[in-house]
């Protein structure tokens, strides 16, 4: 009497694997050689280094098609994937290890700002709170005038590089409204848009500025003189690297500051403060005497 052996599985060849969010798509090709029995399930196995093994216990059972999704899995983490098949009487080898790290689209960027300038917006942003598992490669902003068209339409497009969070839109046209927003892209996608920052590009205006005196201030050992500004120094707008000098504040045309260092009036923001006697790199000297 004749026996037949069974040949043995060869292992599955090709194995790709597609990240998602918190999942990869694994893909691959059926052994060349089949054994002398039908198919049955494949199988795979997860790690997370390339040189761990699989033991048997780590073996996952799929379906008996060339694909199967793996899920569950952390974004930002590598994964490395083997997988094998097996028939009624032979399980075969593992394939090769492929790695995948899982990813989302990041979150949308923060903070967008629209500066104005002659002709121009300089806008800035903080980066995304979180990038989904894969790190932002650039932005992406867009802009349009604000004429009531839905912002996505007859928009300006420009990318750019992940390392900066401004950028200076130039060409634009003095006293237009323009409206704008930036989105984060990753490998796994671009995010959400930010909300929308509007700005009207206007000529720099170098007029003295209106400075009316209103009253006077005591903080500490610190005399103001508390005025009221026009737009162009108006306190909602200051920054800190941004403080304006103003040089001719004047009471019943007596000047109190030469120069004199604008601060926001911390109790009312609608007013500006302005040292009586002098600052010193920004901070305001004590009353002599």
């Amino acid at each position: 009497m004749t026996v037949t052996r069974p040949l043995p599985l060869s292992a599955p060849t090709g194995l790709a694997a597609e990240f998602g969010d918190g999942r990869v798509v694994l893909r691959w090709t059926a052994p060349t050689d089949t054994g002398t029995r039908p198919l049955g399930r494949y199988g795979y196995c997860v790690k997370e280094t390339a040189s761990s093994s699989c033991a048997e216990a780590d073996w996952v059972r799929a379906a008996r098609t060339t694909t199967t999704t793996v899920r569950g899995l952390e974004n930002g983490t590598e994964y490395w994937f083997r997988v094998r098949a097996r028939n009624e009487v032979h399980t075969g080898p593992a394939s090769e290890a492929v790695p995948a790290t899982p990813a989302r689209p990041p979150d949308a960027p923060t903070g967008l700002y629209a500066g104005v300038g002659d002709g121009q917006v300089v806008l800035s942003w903080s980066a995304p709170a979180a990038n989904g598992g894969a790190a932002v490669d650039f932005y992406e902003y867009l802009y349009t005038a604000a004429d009531g068209a839905p912002l996505d339409a007859l928009a300006v497009v420009v990318d750019v590089a992940a390392a900066v969070l401004s950028a200076v839109v130039d060409g634009l046209t003095n006293g237009t409204e323009y409206r704008f927003r930036v989105r984060a892209h990753n490998a796994a996608g671009y995010s959400e848009r930010s909300l929308a920052a509007s700005a009207v590009p206007s000529a720099v205006d170098t007029t003295a500025p209106d400075v009316r005196f209103v009253a006077q201030a005591t903080a500490g050992d610190r005399q103001f003189a508390v005025v009221v500004t026009d737009e162009r120094v108006a306190p909602r707008s200051f920054r800190a690297v941004d403080q304006i000098q103003i040089s001719d504040v004047t009471r019943d045309g007596t000047a109190l500051a030469a120069p004199s260092t604008v601060v926001a009036d911390p109790a009312d923001d609608t007013r500006a403060l302005v040292c009586l006697y002098g600052s010193n790199g920004g901070v305001c000297d004590d009353e002599p005497g």
